[in-house]
């Protein structure tokens, strides 16, 4: 879903309420294809002009994950896509979920939600 914005004031309203929330605290990065990377904290979480900037500390060792996937993260706001628990980065097509319970089950190793997931999500403009 492409989404075309002018005014960013209101996305900006609704990142900030999420990085309220999520500051600090584990996510999980939920590729297209089903992918899977735990990271153990997301951290300075910022807005500027024009992206969302924050910082990854990664379960899964680089090796692992896809090369653009980097400790530093930084997300145009002409492609963030922002759901309840979740944002969806429209360029490289993944999520980074913030559910608690979603977490936590693949921070135990359970990854059996991820296809229920990527059924649901329901990507919208803000």
């Amino acid at each position: 879903m492409a989404c075309r914005r002018d005014d960013y004031r209101d996305l900006r309203l609704a990142v900030a309420e999420l990085i309220a929330r999520v500051e600090g605290k584990p996510c999980v990065n939920v590729c297209r294809d089903g992918s899977v990377f735990v990271c153990r904290r997301i951290y300075q979480l910022r807005v500027d002009e024009d992206s969302l900037d924050a910082e990854c500390e990664w379960v899964d060792p680089p090796s692992a994950k896809p090369e653009e996937l980097t400790d530093g993260m930084s997300i145009g706001l002409s492609l963030l896509r922002i759901g309840p628990d979740w944002w969806y980065d429209d360029y490289f097509h993944w999520y980074f979920v913030f559910d608690p319970a979603l977490v936590a089950r693949s921070v135990a190793g359970d990854h059996s939600w991820v296809p229920a997931f990527l059924k649901s999500a329901t990507l919208r403009c803000t």
